[in-house]
Parts: structure tokens; sequence; C-alpha cells
């Protein structure tokens, strides 16, 4: 009998699932997804697939549903599921990565505070909650930045430059919904200089393997929305060594085992500075870059590792490709000035719905401040082709942050409703 790997909880994005199920399947294994009746019944659901609908997202809700079937992995691909699907793996007594360790990554000052002990960060980080957030302000340097203990997207994040700067960063929460939550829980942490980018890797068994490296494109400060990436990143040549160095004693200090790792990193002065880490693959395109560039279908890589144990051979890439998205403020209606791109014949795919709208406005009083219509990808080789893709990349971000500063959720907020499923 085939080897079963049980999916705990949908990802965000329909392409990610899809792609996950494929890869079981292509790999000859059984993919099995739980997930609450609600959030099954709201998607278009990949064939070949075995869907366990339960009453909530808890280690006793998914154990019954199983029943007396035993998966044989049991693996999340969504930030907001890897500690629950550990505990189930845990329960079902099968090797991987523990509760403890899903949790202290999922918890940026824990992971913080276990990287310092390792000699492995260099941030000064405090944590603090939305209350208590003035009172240690006026204890540190400025600037700093603030963002929540755990979530992702930037959301809830603000560069700190003066004291009143806290003022819009509570126009992002919903204090009450946040406090009920534990979602009011911040860092505030030391501006780290340098280049921003973020590895792509798969751990097996403790040992990290590098799948590629991305340049990250954001709006910068006061919020780092990430609005583009090019892979490989620039940096490749002079960084890989560095960077699967200082990941792999990440890893080690945190004791991860198998699992995808999706990791942003900062490049300065000959260092590199942990900015946060997944035990997942990078959203926002990441694994169709993965494709474009080095040939390397993600997915195929990171269940190969379950199933057999395999390690995979460090790609070489193929190309230049990299991703931008249209999209607007959060509360303000979809506008955008060109598409007319720099380096035209760079542009491989394009995609756009001007109505669309966030499908959450915040989750557990975290409220988005900005989202995404569609998505333009791109694609070149040859020695120019790093700058062409990369021109595209910066054309679009550069659109995205003269959008009219007037309809910016901190300057005029809006009223947000709606938690996620």
């Amino acid at each position: 009998m085939s080897a079963s790997i049980l999916i705990v909880g949908l990802p965000w994005s329909q392409d990610e699932l899809t792609l996950a199920v494929e890869a079981v399947r292509a790999l000859g294994g059984r993919p099995v997804v739980a997930d609450t009746e609600r959030a099954l019944g709201a998607i278009r659901r990949p064939e070949g697939c075995t869907y366990l609908p339960v009453a909530e997202l808890s280690v006793s809700a998914v154990l019954a549903a199983c029943g007396d079937t035993r998966p044989d992995h049991v693996v999340s691909i969504t930030e907001l599921t890897t500690v629950l699907a550990a505990r189930v793996r845990e329960a079902f007594a099968l090797p991987g990565t523990s509760a403890e360790t899903e949790a202290a990554v999922t918890d940026k000052f824990r992971t913080r505070s276990l990287l310092r002990a390792a000699g492995l960060t260099a941030v000064d980080c405090r944590e603090t909650s939305l209350r208590d957030l003035p009172a240690v302000l006026a204890s540190v340097d400025l600037p700093v930045v603030v963002k929540p203990v755990a979530f992702t997207g930037s959301h809830g994040v603000r560069h700190i430059a003066v004291p009143s700067d806290a003022d819009a960063l509570r126009d992002f929460y919903d204090a009450d919904a946040a406090a009920e939550s534990g979602r009011d829980r911040l860092i505030v942490e030391s501006v780290i200089p340098g280049d921003e980018i973020s590895a792509e890797a798969v751990c097996v068994n403790g040992e990290v393997r590098i799948l590629g490296l991305t340049d990250k494109f954001n709006t910068g400060v006061p919020h780092y929305y990430e609005v583009g990436h090019v892979m490989p990143s620039g940096h490749t040549a002079r960084w890989l060594d560095p960077v699967r160095a200082y990941l792999q004693d990440v890893v080690s200090a945190l004791k991860i085992r198998t699992s995808a790792l999706h990791a942003e990193l900062m490049l300065h002065d000959g260092r590199v500075e942990l900015v946060e880490l997944h035990t997942r693959f990078g959203g926002g395109s990441i694994v169709q870059l993965l494709a474009e560039a080095y040939g390397v279908r993600a997915y195929d890589v990171y269940f190969t590792a379950l199933l057999r144990g395999e390690l995979p051979d460090v790609p070489r890439a193929t190309g230049t490709a990299g991703v931008a998205f249209f999209g607007g403020w959060a509360g303000a209606p979809f506008r955008w000035h060109s598409y007319d791109f720099p380096c035209a014949d760079a542009v491989l795919a394009l995609s756009l719905d001007a109505r669309a709208q966030p499908k959450v406005r915040q989750h557990e009083g975290i409220r988005l401040g900005y989202w995404r219509t569609g998505r333009a990808v791109f694609r070149a080789s040859g020695a120019d082709g790093y700058a062409r893709v990369a021109a595209n990349v910066a054309f679009v971000r550069d659109q995205f942050q003269r959008l009219d500063p007037a309809a910016r959720p901190q300057d005029r907020p809006s009223h947000h409703e709606g938690t996620h499923r």
C-alpha cells in the first residue's frame, strides 16, 4: 500500500494546495487533507485526494476523523497550522519536527531568543503588548520595527521612527479581538540594515539543502509590504555558501528535522542575519519561481524527502524569473497607472481582476493593510536576464508606492470586518 501524507489545514492559496496534492500523487503517495467542513466547502478540490472534514481544527478532531487509519506522514503547508500538524504527528508517534520547535518558529520572540543564546543574532529584541508598547518605545533607541509575534505578509508591521508612529500602528489592530486571541503580543526589534533576500530550502533529518535565493522587493518604510521577487538573487554567487552555513546553524539551534524552509534574511557587512523563519515554502508565487528559474518542483522535492529520506541535488539556474503583484491599500478602490513594462519581452504571464477583494479583512484582530488583485510573472535568460526581470518588478513596486497616500489605512482608517475561516 502506498504511503499517505496527511496535510492539516488548507493554505490560503488554492494553487499551493493543488501543487502539493499533485506532488504526493506523482510520487505514488496518497494525499489526505483535513480541515473544517466550511473551509473544504469553499475551495475547488483537487482530484485524487481524500478529504477529512472536521468540526474544528484541533488534535482530537483530526484524530477522530482519521479513525483507525494511521497516516504515514503529517505536514502543514500553511503557517497557521504547523504547530497543530506537529501535535497530530506526535499523537501518532510519527517522526518529524517537534511541536515545541514548531511553536518556537512561529513565535518570533522565541526564535530570536533561541538564536541569541546560540550566538546567531545581533538584533536587540523585546516582547511587549499593544497596551504597553508606548512604555517600551520610551525605553529604546529609535528607529525600531514593531511586528506581531506571530503573523505573515507584513500585516501589522510598522517602522517606528518617532513615538507618535505608534498611533498609526494601532490603526492596524482591533485591540479587543487581538487581545482575545493573543495577537496583541508584539516584538520591538532594532532595524536590521542591508539587502533583503530569502532562502528557499528543504531540511532533511536536520540537514539543509538550499534550492534557491530570492531578492525581495518591498515598499520599504513604514510597512515593508512585499510587492515582488526575483530569483535567483543577484547575491547568489557571493552569498550562497555563507547563507547555507548560517541557515544550517539556525536549523540546528532550533532542532528542525524534516521540513520545507523559507528564511527571510538580511545581508550586511559580511554577515547574514535572520529576519524571520518559516517551516513551509514561501508564498507570493515562490514555488512557481523555483520551477521557472531552476526547474525545481518544490513540493516534489519536499515530499520525496518525507517518503524516501532523500536530499535533493543543488539545482543550477536556467534563467531569471520574477513576479510582481498588482494591488492596493485595503479599503480603497483599485487603481493602476500603467502596464507599459520597461522590458515587455520578459513578461511571461499576467492576471488581473480589478474586482478582487481580500478573502479576509482581519485575522484575529490584525487588520490587513493591503491586498492583491493580480500578478505579472517574468522570465528572461542571458547575461542581462536579471536586469530585465528586476526592471519589470521595480516598475510595479514603484507604482504601488505612488498610489494615493490619502487612501492608506494609517491616514484614513476604514472599518474592517470578517475573520479567518
